[in-house]
């Protein structure tokens, strides 16, 4: 009792003397210096010596204010407000002076820079949130001598950039990275984010991109691509900069890369070349689906690049590039045009366990794989653009490619029940050669009138030819009767896509707040597969038509659609859009071999409502609704079967029905410019009706499946996500911290043997993010995200439950030592828990090194480099519908590399303050 008295004493004595610490105050009116009249303002106090901030508060509406409860001691007032120029000033509080009245504050319009006002103590937004933008200002952040764009974005709060260059904002992977707006390189994101200087950069936006039609009309088409554009200093938009590199290193590894940028005021140009087999393919050409690049022209970059290197395998590549971007004619005409061809060929050994659940019971199949892929391009893109007047403009997108590949695969493929016992095995060789050729256009011309009209007309054309052939040879043998089955077979085969369409959009002012966006649209597409099988007549020679394994089919698709949208925008802050398409829909179906037709005709709607509320110039809510048919490809209607792979046989089906699904995304983004303090809620839900889903049918004495799709109608599967990020900087460590937590999910249907499983998945994963940097000092980053995976596979008769923990962990360290040395070193580790029937995975990826830089400007740059120091393999592991897969890859192993490196620059870098 005593000691809870004497404890109640203290707590008593404490509160006393803090509040005789903080019993000073101040005062003051905040006044235009023009007009003389009160502007309401945001006002703040800062600790002088480390900017630690003390109190803040909005004065009233006729500019006055009081702050009080502050400490003695020296601070820095903070006057803010959009339209004037921030004011600052140093003040004191101390026994002798409690109270401070600042009397009058005069603020500056920010107009009058313009002037030669020469305005001292303002600050910068560290981020400000422009409609659907989010705008990150460079100056906020630490840029080391040498850093690229990829370093600075790994400093900025709600973006996350994983080792291999992908790059997630508020939760959603970044598709198309821009330079001043523009494309660099076409189809390339990581040619800027990996070379250009992070000392060149002012703005970094990150936005949803709408397709060029969409933006002058506002009318959606569905095409929304999460983009970041780097916006560059004025001072460094004209000049002459690049980086030239080489290593040699242990076991026969070595890199050579070199890119070099010549920008001026009309045009900018770039040549770039790399040749390595150590996995530095980071210049381009094999490195566009590690951020999931789709172009304007309807995704010539994913067909092209689906041979990419993404730390599996033994990798060997080379290529080189054009880039060049003029304009002419006061900038009234332009051109974006890009040239690339290289080469990148890759050996793989994969180690895969799945985990299949079904009705009937549980079972694992077993793959060993050698897999050799070879792939060679060239590809030219260019997009013209002419501006007529204000009111008028054109561009002419243009797309082409070659590309050939060759692809070997060895595969020993076997099938096991729950406790082990054999099913089946099957031994293949299968080797593949191809060559694709590509063409798209896409024209675009928008008219404004004087009457606040306007009209977008709009033309695309895309063409798609693959010539293939393939060796297939397989060997299967049964536990059921101790059979085997052989196939040897020899398969040609071609299949080319033309579609042809357009889209008119007339827009129509009803009102001050209201308008009216009409629309028609036509299109036409005609796919054709003549896929063929042949057997041996005798060794080596394959005549003998397989009619089984081979047909010859055309589609033909028709639409024309008409639609109407209204846009209407309350104030600056509100805007909604909302209204209906529709389509009559014919598809006409082809058998050449039997002569047969089948005609048929859907109509679909595609639905959409859009609505914003900008709050303020730091906080916006958006809510988005779209709906759409999701479309069929040829390899779901043709009729034949494939029997490529033995175990599992799959059948097209020509009366397969389109499916429905309805997409809603709403994002709440705010950030506060005093605290530093930002938070980012993003989240999706969607579902489909009346799904398509893979019927598959298994042979219980020989394990073997037959698939087809079909429609399951009366069902529904969807899939949501949930994303929040917060991240606050702790002024007085100089510590940024971000946090996130996400919630992901999806319920589909699987159909085996007649009997329908549900399969739900839900994740779960928190994170947590740290990072300190000071100039030529040192950057320390740390993060760690664990994860909680549940898995249900759902019948009418039971349900099968998995449970998977596990979490990943980097952290990644810099120092600079005295005479110009650095050390630095990353690690990354994963681990997922055991599931049943699965093991526990884990690695660790360790690199590290030391380097020297040379010259005033640290331009030269020496490295000794360790890779792979635990000499690890790659593993992965991912949930799919009745399936846990689980794979463990070969990679390059551990190695040192010694290798130098000169970024070169005419217009130089602005010198770094110590």
């Amino acid at each position: 009792m005593k000691l809870l008295t004497l404890i109640a004493i203290a707590l008593c004595l404490c509160a006393v003397s803090s509040f005789a610490q903080n019993t000073y105050s101040i005062r003051g009116v905040t006044t235009d210096s023009t007009s003389k009249a009160r502007v309401p303002t945001t006002v703040a106090v800062w600790n002088a010596k480390d900017s630690i901030l003390r109190k803040f508060t909005r004065t009233a509406p006729d500019g006055s204010f009081t702050i009080t409860g502050l400490p003695a001691g020296r601070f820095l007032l903070l006057v803010i407000h959009p339209d004037y120029i921030d004011y600052s000033t140093i003040f004191t509080l101390d026994p002798l002076n409690k109270s401070h009245d600042f009397g009058n504050i005069k603020l500056a319009v920010k107009a009058l820079m313009l002037k030669g006002v020469d305005i001292k103590g303002s600050q910068v937004d560290a981020i400000k949130i422009k409609g659907d933008t989010i705008e990150y200002n460079a100056k906020r952040y630490v840029v080391q001598p040498n850093d690229k764009v990829e370093d600075m974005l790994r400093q900025l709060p709600g973006v996350e950039v994983d080792a291999a260059g992908h790059i997630t904002a508020q939760g959603e992977r970044v598709q198309k990275v821009l330079l001043d707006g523009e494309e660099f390189f076409g189809d390339d994101p990581l040619l800027i984010t990996r070379n250009i200087r992070g000392d060149m950069v002012d703005k970094i936006q990150i936005y949803n991109k709408k397709s060029d039609q969409a933006t002058f009309t506002g009318v959606d088409d569905g095409v929304k691509i999460k983009t970041l554009n780097v916006v560059l200093k004025e001072d460094r938009r004209v000049g002459t900069f690049g980086k030239v590199s080489g290593g040699v290193g242990t076991r026969d590894y070595y890199e050579a890369q070199g890119i070099a940028n010549k920008f001026t005021a009309n045009y900018k140009a770039a040549v770039y070349g790399t040749k390595s087999n150590d996995g530095v393919v980071g210049l381009g050409f094999a490195d566009n689906n590690r951020i999931g690049v789709t172009n304007s022209l309807g995704g010539a970059a994913d067909q092209l690049d689906n041979a990419t290197y993404n730390g599996i395998g033994l990798p060997q590549a080379q290529t080189v590039g054009v880039h060049y971007d003029g304009k002419w004619n006061k900038n009234k005409e332009s051109i974006n045009a890009n040239y690339k061809e290289g080469s990148l060929s890759n050996t793989t050994d994969e180690e895969t366990r799945i985990l299949i659940t079904q009705p009937g019971g549980t079972q694992f199949e077993n793959k060993k794989q050698h897999i050799y892929q070879d792939l060679s391009k060239q590809k030219v893109d260019g997009t013209y653009q002419k501006t007529y007047s204000p009111a008028a403009n054109l561009k002419i997108d243009v797309d082409a490619a070659i590309r050939h590949t060759e692809n070997s695969n060895s595969t020993t493929d076997s099938l096991e029940n729950a406790n082990g016992t054999p099913i089946n095995i099957v031994n293949s060789n299968d080797h593949s050669k191809a060559q694709e050729k590509i063409f798209n256009t896409h024209i675009l011309f928008n008219q404004r009138f004087k009457s606040k009209q306007s009209v977008s007309f709009e033309i695309r054309q895309t063409y798609n030819e693959t010539d293939a052939t393939e060796n297939v040879y397989s060997n299967s043998h049964t536990s059921y009767n101790n059979g085997n089955t052989v196939i040897d077979q020899y398969k040609p085969s071609t299949v080319s896509a033309l579609t042809l369409g357009s889209n008119i959009v007339f827009t129509q002012p009803l009102s001050p707040k209201l308008g009216l966006l009409i629309n028609h649209g036509f299109n036409i597409g005609n796919t054709a597969s003549d896929t063929r099988s042949f057997d041996q007549s005798s060794p080596g020679v394959y005549n003998v038509l397989d009619s089984i394994y081979s047909n010859n089919y055309k589609v033909q698709r028709i639409a024309n659609q008409i639609g109407a949208m209204f846009a209407y925008r309350s104030s600056t802050k509100i805007f909604m859009f909302f209204g209906n398409r529709g389509s009559v829909v014919s598809y006409r179906q082809t058998n050449e071999y039997t002569g047969g037709v089948f005609t048929r005709s859907f109509i679909q709607w595609d639905p959409e409502a859009d609505f914003t509320y900008q709050i303020s110039q730091s906080k916006r809510l958006l809510l988005e609704y779209t709906g759409h048919t999701q479309q069929l490809s040829i390899s779901q209607l043709q009729p034949v079967t494939n029997n490529t792979n033995q175990l599992n046989i799959v059948i097209g089906n020509p009366n397969l029905r389109p499916a429905f699904s309805n997409n809603f995304v709403f994002s709440y983004n705010s950030s506060q410019q005093l605290t530093g303090q930002t938070f980012f809620l993003n989240g999706g839900f969607s579902f489909i009706t009346d799904p398509i889903l893979y019927s598959t049918v298994q042979n219980s004495n020989t394990g073997v499946t037959t698939s087809q799709s079909v429609n399951l109608d009366g069902k529904t599967q969807y899939n949501y996500n949930l994303s929040l990020n917060e991240g606050i900087i702790i002024k007085s460590w100089d510590l940024r911290v971000n946090g996130s937590l996400s919630a992901s999910g999806n319920v589909n249907y699987t159909q085996f043997d007649n009997i329908l499983q549900k399969n739900a998945v839900q994740t779960y994963s928190p994170s947590i993010n740290l990072s300190k940097a000071k100039l030529k000092k040192y950057t320390l980053s740390a993060s760690i995200r664990p994860f909680y995976t549940i898995t249900n596979n759902i019948t009418a008769d039971s349900t099968v439950s998995y449970k998977t923990f596990g979490f990943s962990t980097f952290e990644r360290v810099l120092f600079f030592l005295p005479a110009k040395f650095q050390v630095y070193s990353d690690v990354q580790y994963t681990y997922n828990g055991p599931t049943r029937g699965l093991p526990a995975t884990y690695k660790t990826m360790l690199n590290g090194g030391i380097n020297r830089t040379f010259l005033k400007g640290d331009n030269i740059k020496l490295s000794l480099s360790g890779i792979n120091w635990l000499n690890q393999d790659q593993n992965t592991r991912s949930p799919s519908g009745n399936r846990i897969i689980q794979t463990n890859y070969n990679s390059l192993g551990r190695y040192f590399m010694f290798s130098i490196s000169w970024d070169f620059t005419k217009f130089g870098t602005i010198p770094a303050k110590n």
